[in-house]
């Protein structure tokens, strides 16, 4: 089908009451550009529409593609009379991109919203005098002068060189603003002294302003855009930093890549790449693996990039730059991470296990101090991967005062931690504390669980009759049914005793668990007790009794069984 005709069957279809019908048909004729029938059709429709609201929004929008000179009526007319603020818009940008300069200023002279804008994009020298006159005019709409000040930016007036500099002192911050943007246009060096006193006095929106002083291109304007050494640079002082080209940026900017603002990190690493280092644009991928591949760079540059992030209070981000840290450098990650973590107050000190790692011996009595400031879980933890005995009495000491405490939901209890750690020692005092722990039934059961692990972990024989005193007197059966569990390790004749008692109790939920414990140890003690459970109520303890009986019988089976056979 050729154009022609499926510009006449679209104009037709345009009346279709279907939607899609009708967004087809307008698609059609958009793109129909320099057509005089798709022009004419689109605008007969829009004085159609008026009475019914149709999509004109989207025919106003179809006919601005069209670039037909002979609209330029119609869209003067629209940005005069409609009410609709968005087909305003639109049919301006339509004027400007038909380069219709006499249309735009008839409106900037009407005091149209917008016109010094459209008429600053027309690119046409016709646009220089107007826009000249509205930007000296005291007494015209600020915003009209900030637009005409950009349009003679972007129309490369030379010759309003002065105006737009006297803009910049105007006391006005917006249209000094405008004013350092078109000067950063023009790019003549006669505007670097007056932005410079301009960032030093604060009189200008800094996005504008740095992008103005990277586009004049002088190495003058470095030690402004680099600013405070503790701050990282952001995004338009490094686009900027990247145009202008000057090596001094290049180590701040590095530095920058630890930023937590991924766009500010890809702009640092691309204005990197424009100062010769194009390496750091493969590590940014805007991802928390950005602090992992610096790590890995092995660039120490990278160092200052990690050592900042470190100090952000988000977990995941500082656990990720310390150990990117300790990968790049361990002895000065470790000279950096003491005082992060010795000062630091908020949440699970992440950072103490890197400490341990970068530091050793070094570590033990940094994070002891923090231990005991602290009593938080990942410290605890830290201090048992340095295996140092010096570390024995601060756990317990903590541990004490833990197990004291009322459970705060807000703060997680590093009791779990500490007994874990404590757990590598088998120091008698050790293991006092941790029977103490298990004995002491006005803490929580956790605890208790989790104390009678490690004392079945460190096999202590002469700590059983107390701890089997314990369970035989606490009717805990989750405690009971937990310690089952763990202190089958002893397999000894009291652990044997302690099970057999379980098997006469209330508890079914025992029952089970002493059952299939002795059926593992083999024990033929334990037969009659089983035997009577047989007649137990519930099938799951009827099932695991004769499973425990048949596993023991199968145990003296094979014992009887002659060697060889």
């Amino acid at each position: 089908m050729s154009n022609w005709l499926k510009v006449f069957v679209a104009s037709y279809q345009l009346g279709s009451s279907d939607g899609e019908t009708f967004d087809r048909a307008l698609r059609t004729l958009s793109q129909a550009r320099g057509s005089r029938l798709a022009a004419r059709r689109l605008e007969r429709f829009l004085a159609e529409s008026r009475s019914f609201g149709w999509g004109r929004r989207d025919i106003v929008s179809a006919l601005s593609r069209l670039g037909d000179p002979q609209t330029v009526d119609l869209f003067r007319r629209l940005v005069e009379t409609d009410p609709d603020s968005e087909i305003r818009r639109t049919s301006l940008e339509a004027l400007s991109s038909l380069g219709a300069v006499s249309s735009l200023v008839a409106l900037l002279n009407k005091g149209c919203h917008g016109a010094a804008r459209s008429l600053g994009r027309t690119g046409s020298s016709e646009a220089i005098g107007p826009l000249l006159e509205t930007l000296r005019d005291p007494t015209a709409d600020e915003s009209e002068r900030e637009d005409a000040a950009r349009g003679l930016g972007r129309l490369g007036a030379d010759e309003t060189l002065d105006d737009l500099l006297g803009a910049l002192e105007s006391g006005s911050r917006s249209l000094a603003s405008a004013a350092a943007n078109a000067l950063g246009r023009l790019g003549s060096l006669r505007a670097l002294e007056p932005l410079l006193d301009a960032w030093d006095r604060g009189t200008v929106h800094y996005p504008e302003l740095t992008r103005a002083l990277g586009r004049l291109g002088d190495p003058r304007a470095t030690e402004r855009l680099l600013g405070d050494s503790d701050y990282f640079i952001r995004r338009d002082a490094a686009w900027a930093l990247g145009e202008i080209g000057d090596a001094r940026a290049i180590e701040p900017l590095i530095a920058s890549l630890g930023n937590d603002i991924a766009e500010d990190r890809q702009a640092c690493a691309a204005a990197l790449e424009k100062l010769g280092e194009p390496q750091w644009r493969e590590r940014i991928q805007s991802d928390l693996g950005d602090l992992e591949r610096l790590g890995a760079s092995g660039d120490s540059r990278a160092f200052p990039a990690l050592a900042r992030a470190v100090s952000y209070k988000v977990e995941k981000i500082t656990k990720a730059a310390g150990l990117a840290m300790l990968e790049l450098n361990p002895e000065r990650a470790f000279e950096t991470l003491l005082p992060e973590v010795t000062k630091r107050t908020w949440g699970p000190r992440a950072l103490s296990s890197i400490l341990a790692a970068a530091g050793g011996d070094k570590a033990v009595e940094p994070l002891i101090r923090v231990l005991r400031d602290s009593r938080d879980a990942e410290t605890a933890r830290a201090l048992g991967e340095l295996n140092d005995r010096r570390t024995i009495e601060p756990l317990l000491e903590v541990l004490e005062q833990e197990v004291l405490l009322e459970t705060d939901p807000s703060r997680p209890s590093p009791v779990d931690a500490l007994i874990e750690t404590l757990a590598r020692y088998p120091e008698p005092e050790v293991i006092e504390a941790l029977v103490k722990v298990f004995a002491n039934r006005e803490i929580a059961g956790s605890f208790r669980v989790k104390a009678g692990q490690a004392l079945a972990q460190l096999k202590a024989p002469h700590t059983l009759p107390d701890l089997f005193d314990v369970l035989r007197e606490d009717d805990n059966s989750w405690l009971r049914t937990n310690m089952i569990e763990a202190f089958s390790v002893f397999r000894n004749e009291d652990y044997e005793k302690l099970l057999i008692d379980f098997l006469g109790g209330d508890s079914d939920v025992i029952h089970v668990a002493a059952a299939r414990a002795l059926g593992s140890m083999g024990s033929t003690s334990a037969l009659s007790a089983l035997g009577d459970l047989l007649g137990h109520p519930l099938v799951k303890v009827r099932k695991e009794a004769k499973r425990a009986m048949e596993q023991i019988r199968a145990s003296r089976l094979l014992e009887r069984k002659p060697d060889g056979l």
